[in-house]
Order: structure tokens, then sequence, then C-alpha cells
């Protein structure tokens, strides 16, 4: 009598454990990806030009950035949820003082937009508009 108690319980015991795992939600066999907190970094490498098309110059030769570029990379930034920090790394000697303010503005909103933090570095050139 004692051995078809153990065995029921055990049984009742498995039932219930497979009753509460259905219940979770844990059975349908998706694997779920969770996005890790991230640090948004945007190179700034050579002359910086006010516009869109870094391709507008003599023979489509990229000689820099442009502000619009650096824009789209800041808007892109702020959408993003996983990004919690944006760092800027500036290797230039300057440019357009229009495209320098377009870009300082679109920084400005990122701050106030998500509360995140903006960190500028410099590499061998750090100069005027940059």
């Amino acid at each position: 009598m004692l051995k078809k108690i153990f065995i029921s319980a055990v049984l009742l015991l498995a039932v219930l454990s497979f009753v509460v795992s259905m219940l979770k939600g844990n059975n349908n066999g998706e694997k779920t990806v969770s996005v890790p907190d991230r640090v948004a970094v945007i190179n700034i490498s050579g002359s910086i030009m006010s516009g869109t098309d870094s391709n507008d110059n003599l023979f489509n030769q990229t000689s820099g950035v442009t502000s619009g570029s650096i824009m789209k990379q800041i808007r892109e930034a702020a959408a993003d949820d996983s990004v919690k920090a944006l760092v800027l790394r500036i290797d230039s000697g300057g440019g357009s003082a229009t495209a320098a303010e377009e870009i300082g503005r679109e920084l400005k909103r990122f701050k106030e937009k998500t509360k995140k933090p903006v960190v500028a570095t410099m590499g061998n050139t750090g100069a005027s508009a940059a």
C-alpha cells in the first residue's frame, strides 16, 4: 500500500511540474535575444563639409565627411534604445563653419532628447571646425 501511495505522489508531482511549466509560457521553443547596452562611436576623419553627400567634389573622391552624414548617425544613435552613450572620434583639420554649427545643433538635440552622455575624443588632428 505504501508503494502505491509513493508512486502516486511521484506521478502527481510530475504532472504538477508539467502543468506549471506550461503555464509559465517557456515551452514555445522561441529563442529570445536581448540586445546588450552599447556605446555608439561616430568617426569623423578628414575635412568636415556641409551637405548630405561626400561625393560632390571633383572626380567623386572622398576627402572627408559631411554634416548630413554625421547628423544621420547621431539621429540613428538617438533612436536606438540600446545605445547608452555617444562617442565622437575626431581626426579632422576642420572644415566648414556651417557644418560644425549643424552638427553642434544635432548633438544638442541628442542630449536634450535622450539625456545620454556625449564624449568627444581628438585623434592626431583636431582644429578649426572640428
